[in-house]
């Protein structure tokens, strides 16, 4: 997992072509002003998803096989829990046609984070997160990154 501002997010360029398509992306565009939903930035190997959550106690953790999470703050509020997947039981069997999810109920509170606006962390398949912690509610993007 990766914490930082969305000023730094250049320096993350080298890990993966794919990451480095989302940056250029992510630092060419005001994503505040693209519409709730999905917009394809290179198909399926890299978009991003706006929204508009509603924050509470999220007491479900999430992983993916295939993908990388970019979660971007574009307003304060919400906090994001991080924990070694590799450390939490639980996990619901991978099923490629269900989309690249797995979600664990385990108690473990993991490493709280709280994301102010223009700051993103960057989730790889070994991460587990917890998004949307916090009260009220808020606006972010998430860059989906095909990894593996």
């Amino acid at each position: 997992m990766i914490l930082d501002s969305l000023q730094h997010i250049g320096r993350y360029r080298g890990i993966h072509p794919n990451l480095d398509t989302a940056i250029d992306f992510v630092l060419s565009r005001d994503l505040d002003t693209l519409p709730d939903g999905r917009t394809d930035i290179a198909g399926d190997a890299v978009y991003v998803v706006l929204s508009t959550p509603m924050l509470g106690d999220n007491p479900v953790w999430e992983k993916h096989r295939l993908y990388a999470d970019i979660q971007i703050a574009l307003r304060d509020g919400e906090s994001i829990a991080w924990a070694d997947a590799d450390a939490l039981h639980g996990f619901s069997p991978w099923d490629a046609q269900k989309g690249d999810i797995q979600l664990s109920h385990d108690a473990t509170p993991g490493l709280v984070c709280a994301l102010q606006k223009g700051q993103f962390g960057l989730y790889f398949p070994q991460d587990a997160h917890r998004p949307g912690l916090g009260q009220g509610t808020t606006r972010k993007a998430v860059v989906k990154v095909k990894v593996c």
